[in-house]
């Protein structure tokens, strides 16, 4: 009985402590309100200092690539280190040593990695965002060039116009590129561009705009043919999981239902065969 109001006692201190975190984390964020939104608009500024170490730029660019600030990690950071803590000390007071030892370690697992987790998660997904618009964005632009608009005029207009059909990452990180192209050299822009999204398809855009401006080559050109080759990497993407599908079919198929119809057919056979013959 002691063990049980020692676990309530400590599950309440818990919640009260999460409570007060919540409580401390909405008034940082009413406060630093001004400062998310440069991050998210102005990041590489942010990210660039010398009163910053080398691990704390590589972090704030990782929170760029996943497309959130120090703020919202710092939530799902402590929400974590609570749940880890709770796991790792309550189990001691209601189940036995045993499950309380790999419930400690599950707890203790969940604190170290469930951030990283996390952000590694936003990060991927927000990349698969900014790909699948990428090319209907080079698309776009590129009808802008044919009727003899310039790029930085193509870029805007695309960006301004094409918010209901294209990623907002997409549009938000142009949108950036173009503000970054009117404060930094073109090479600081591009690069920064590269790091705050980690998106390869994005990075070879990168690439073919540096390739335009050393050679002189035609973006138009340049933009149809990757638009064309991201076309034909989706498309293959989409043949690869159609075969794993009808491989994952077929072996339902040998594995679940050819029995079932064998058993329908096989049963009634084997009965008939071990039932004595009526005689009158």
């Amino acid at each position: 009985m002691l063990g049980f109001f020692i676990a309530i006692a400590a599950l309440a201190i818990a919640l009260f402590g999460g409570y007060l975190t919540y409580v401390s984390m909405q008034k940082r964020k009413n406060i630093n309100r001004i400062l998310s939104v440069l991050k998210e608009n102005k990041s590489d500024i942010l990210l660039q200092g010398s009163e910053h170490g080398q691990k704390s730029k590589e972090f704030k660019w990782k929170l760029a690539k996943a497309g959130i600030n120090k703020n919202e990690y710092d939530q799902v950071k402590y929400a974590a280190w609570g749940s880890g803590l709770f796991l790792a000390l309550f189990p001691w007071f209601v189940f036995d040593k045993e499950a309380s030892i790999g419930l400690a370690i599950f707890g203790v697992c969940v604190a170290l990695f469930l951030p990283g987790i996390y952000l590694s998660s936003l990060k991927n997904e927000r990349a698969k965002r900014i790909d699948s618009s990428l090319s209907t964005f080079l698309d776009l632009v590129i009808i802008i060039l044919e009727a003899g608009g310039g790029l930085n005029n193509a870029l805007k207009e695309v960006s301004s116009r094409c918010k209901e059909i294209l990623s907002q990452d997409l549009l938000t990180e142009i949108g950036i590129l173009q503000t970054e192209l009117s404060t930094y050299s073109s090479e600081v822009a591009y690069n920064n561009l590269i790091k705050r999204t980690g998106s390869k398809n994005l990075a070879n855009f990168v690439h073919f705009l540096k390739l335009a401006e050393e050679t002189g080559i035609g973006v138009k050109t340049i933009f149809e043919t990757q638009s064309k080759e991201i076309k034909d990497a989706e498309f293959f993407e989409i043949e690869k999981k159609a075969a794993v599908t009808n491989l994952y079919l077929t072996m339902i198929v040998f594995l679940f239902i050819l029995p079932a119809l064998g058993s329908f057919i096989v049963f009634p056979m084997m009965a008939d065969a071990l039932m004595p013959p009526i005689t009158k």
